[in-house]
């Protein structure tokens, strides 16, 4: 799947008290969740440090997914792939860990 990273997240916060917290509390499969250690951009060889916000090109929705430093950069703006089976969780807190 292609996505693009949303720019200017640098400064959201969550209640998981992380990014990567909050992709591992609400995928959808907790098994799959516990036991990612890889960045999940097609090719990358890094490590699963951040929770990255992307969006699918032409799908203004903000998704987290596992992303190592490099893929999570700001740098990092043209389009890239992600596998297929890595789970997409919604980046808004009020839907998921601050509901009001």
């Amino acid at each position: 799947m292609q996505v693009i990273n949303v720019p200017n997240t640098g400064h959201l916060t969550c209640p998981c008290g992380s990014w990567k917290n909050h992709w591992v509390k609400f995928n959808p499969n907790k098994l799959a969740a516990m036991l990612q250690l890889d960045c999940s951009a097609v090719g990358c060889a890094g490590k699963f440090e951040h929770g990255g916000h992307v969006r699918k090109a032409g799908d203004m929705t903000v998704y987290i997914v596992p992303l190592c430093a490099a893929c999570n950069s700001a740098e990092n703006i043209g389009p890239y792939y992600i596998y297929d089976h890595v789970s997409r969780v919604p980046a808004d807190p009020r839907a998921t860990c601050d509901p009001r």
